[in-house]
């Protein structure tokens, strides 16, 4: 769980990077394009997880991890414009 919170804080860093100097629908779009894609590519394809391989292509699971990355993305958007 820690190193979750660990790259998870990162990737955080690099999104607001990334993000902070646009406004508006691009702001939101960018947010969930990188809040989403990115990190649910680096799970599900490039992390090994073990016996789960078979697990990676089920629509589900593909479906599950865009929309929780997509909350973080337009969650770290949201907290963005607070400060």
């Amino acid at each position: 769980m820690i190193l979750l919170a660990c790259w998870g804080g990162l990737w955080g860093i690099v999104l607001w990077l990334l993000i902070r100097g646009t406004s508006g629908y691009v702001f939101l779009g960018w947010a969930v394009a990188l809040g989403a894609l990115l990190p649910s590519i680096v799970v599900l394809f490039v992390l090994p997880s073990g016996h789960e391989l078979e697990g990676r292509r089920d629509p589900r699971r593909i479906f599950s991890t865009l929309l929780l990355n997509v909350a973080w993305g337009l969650g770290l958007a949201w907290l963005m414009r607070l400060i």
